[in-house]
């Protein structure tokens, strides 16, 4: 900065420091009771801690492609665990449709094929508190938004599979209402995540729910005519439908769960993973009254759009942006004030499965975006690709390459990293070779926990072996599930997820892991440190489309963040020991970590890193479904004053790029954060961008 600059920016900031002096001492004394509010509403619990008495929990012959939500079911203070569990030996076919199985689930008051269970998890110790049964397997639970049966506690709604919709108390583990009262349910389809619309659309005094609903498993991938999915508003308070169903405008199929963008617009996705389809907002008055009147946002040409679409302001203007992900790679993001792309990035030969994880993952104040995306086409793919992308400009920050197809969405952990904010990200990666080695066969991948009632078998391929076949020909290493901690630094193996070992005599394994639910992050035995809740399925090698010699088993863990701690934490267990009282096998962790010399080693230095005690972003599709975004960073618009606007003004008519030195000091003398500073001249260079380019064409 010149002496001109120097002189005029003290002289113009003195004149506002003495005016803002009266205010400021105002001010102060109104944000003492608040402060002290906070102090008493975070400080640290006197709950006695819960011994962890148990790190995993077994469900034999279950699947999951479910979400985990953390709550207290129990009232004594602390998270447990809400997630839901299918059971392979009941999944629909024709073998399975008999008198007998129709009795079982009339006995539960369940349609069939009730192969689905909801469990509540005493979150310290792993104890099942209640279960109840449903009729397919759920992937959407949301936990948050709503008290059904007033009784002034939150209770729970479930999506999933076969137009599988519930609504239960949580605290009992007591069904409200099921989708039978939805009238425009195709028994096929998907039902997706729920969202809390802002009015009661039927005067009940409650507002209702909005869901979408489609995807057809029967039909080859290579026919691309397939049913218009729809959206369908529900009663909360009974389960009803509400008026018709709102069919996709485009007439295509929908796998994407609806989007509040505002209180009166949603965002829906059309298409598949072989057919087009679009990103498209809608007013919540237009859907009531079955009025064709929308907005396209986003058109892709060869495949669908099925990753919900993160919404949060990137830019702190004001209004919330939108961050597509097209299941074709186009990764894009809208700016919610022009409704026209701020930048876009096409990963060519790469698809969309999970849902990106937004986080301060570089330090520059603004969100950017953790990603996950698998090289190939469904229902094969090679190998996949962890990404972080810089919110404001789309470039990649960090990436690395993993050996095999990953579909778990990643999860934010808010932290600091010498004080400043430098988030992490947690993610799951199958198998332990290097980042440059990729897999010898493709992943291959079924739509839920084995066949789908009407389903074709597509066993093309499928080779049948016996253990001693299997263990020569897959390495063991490639069946573990593994869990990182990283940020753009360093990495750290937080804990390893064994299959089910055959024998002591014969240390390997028959299983492989099929990475679909989501995980969640609380602390669940009170001691102040977060841990890592996951979910994770093992089903039988080289058997993905056939459910001849398919057997599932699927395994609850939880693992600690305890950065002091950088000791990997193992799950193990022999297929004998497998059932729903299992305790890890301590001698088999030994003897696996005996004969494992490859473990990642950490990267990641702790001593510079705390995490964050109110985490806002911790579970699959953020703690409120559809909100996302780290709130301790989702800022109100900075308004200007007049007399801030002219320095910044004048400083910008002798230069439109300050440089850090420069944006630091206006920060601290017109007392604004650096980060509006640079999004006050970025938003500046626009406008006279703007102004320049009309009078040309004027002239």
């Amino acid at each position: 900065m010149n002496d001109i600059e120097q002189i005029f920016i003290n002289d113009q900031v003195r004149l506002l420091r003495k005016s803002r002096f009266a205010g400021c001492c105002v001010t102060i004394s109104l944000l003492i009771a608040p402060i002290i509010c906070i102090v008493v509403i975070l400080r640290p619990s006197n709950k006695v801690v819960s011994e962890l008495k148990q790190d995993s929990l077994w469900f034999p012959s279950a699947g999951s492609e479910s979400c985990i939500r953390l709550m207290d079911i129990d009232g004594d203070g602390l998270d447990d665990v809400i997630v839901s569990l299918t059971d392979v030996t009941t999944i629909a076919n024709e073998e399975n449709k008999d008198e007998n199985h129709s009795l079982f689930c009339k006995s539960f008051d369940v349609e069939e094929p009730c192969s689905g269970t909801v469990y509540g998890i005493r979150g310290y110790d792993f104890k099942i508190l209640w279960s109840f049964r449903i009729k397919q397997s759920i992937f959407e639970l949301v936990c948050d938004m709503i008290d059904i049966n007033n009784d002034g506690y939150n209770d729970c709604i479930g999506a999933g599979r076969q137009a599988t919709v519930v609504a239960f108390d949580a605290r009992h583990g007591k069904v409200v209402w099921d989708s039978r009262q939805i009238k425009s349910r195709h028994l096929l389809w998907n039902s997706y995540n729920p969202i809390l619309l802002s009015i009661d659309v039927d005067h009940d005094g409650m507002n209702d729910i909005l869901i979408s609903h489609g995807g057809n498993p029967t039909i080859p991938s290579n026919v691309h005519e397939r049913e218009a999915g729809c959206l369908i508003i529900i009663s909360s308070r009974s389960g009803h439908q509400i008026g018709e169903a709102f069919f996709m405008p485009d007439g295509k199929e929908t796998y994407m769960s609806p989007v509040l963008y505002d209180k009166s617009t949603v965002l829906f996705g059309t298409g598949g993973e072989t057919v087009a389809g679009g990103l498209y907002s809608i007013s919540i008055d237009n859907i009531i009254h079955q009025k064709n009147q929308y907005v396209t946002l986003v058109k892709s040409f060869t495949k669908g759009i099925m990753v919900p679409p993160i919404v949060l302001d990137i830019d702190y203007d004001g209004i919330d942006d939108i961050l597509v992900s097209c299941f074709d790679g186009t990764l894009e993001l809208i700016h919610g004030k022009t409704m026209r792309p701020l930048w876009t990035r096409i990963f060519d030969g790469f698809e969309f499965y999970a849902s990106p994880a937004p986080g301060d993952f570089n330090s520059d104040s603004f969100v950017d975006f953790m990603i996950i995306i698998n090289y190939g086409e469904w229902d094969r793919y090679d190998y996949s690709q962890v990404l972080v992308i810089d919110g404001l400009t789309g470039e990649t920050i960090w990436t690395r390459n993993n050996t095999f197809g990953e579909f778990t969405a990643p999860l934010t952990l808010q932290m600091k990293k010498k004080g400043k904010y430098q988030d992490s990200f947690i993610y799951r990666q199958r198998g332990q070779a290097t980042e440059r080695e990729y897999s010898n066969a493709s992943t291959i991948l079924i739509h839920g926990i084995g066949l789908q009632d009407g389903e074709i078998s597509k066993d093309d391929n499928v080779i049948s072996l016996n253990s001693n076949d299997l263990c020569d020909k897959f390495k063991l290493n490639d069946s573990i599930s593994n869990i990182f901690l990283t940020n753009i630094d360093g990495t750290r193996l937080i804990a390893s997820i064994y299959p089910p070992i055959n024998d002591e005599n014969d240390i390997c394994s028959q299983f492989e892991p099929m990475e679909r639910s989501g995980g969640a992050i609380g602390d669940v035995n009170g001691d102040g440190i977060f841990d890592t809740i996951d979910l994770t399925t093992f089903i039988t090698k080289l058997t993905s489309h056939s459910l001849e010699n398919f057997i599932v088993h699927s395994v609850l863990t939880r693992f600690s963040l305890d950065l002091s701690n950088n000791e990997n934490q193992i799950v193990a267990n022999y297929q004998a020991e497998i059932s729903d009282k299992t305790i890890n096998n301590k001698k088999l962790v030994h003897l696996l970590i005996d004969k494992n010399s490859s473990l990642t080693k950490s990267t990641l230095h702790h001593k510079d890193l705390s995490i964050i005690p109110k985490q806002t972003w911790n579970a699959y599709l953020g703690r409120f479904a559809n909100i996302p975004p780290p709130g301790r960073r989702r800022r109100q618009r900075t308004i200007f004053s007049k007399d801030q606007v002219d320095i910044l003004d004048q400083i910008f008519e002798r230069n439109q790029y300050p440089d850090i030195q420069l944006r630091e000091q206006l920060s601290e003398r017109l007392d604004v954060p650096e980060a509006r500073i640079q999004v006050w001249f970025k938003n500046r260079r626009s406008r006279a961008r703007t102004t320049t380019k009309t009078k040309y064409q004027n002239n």
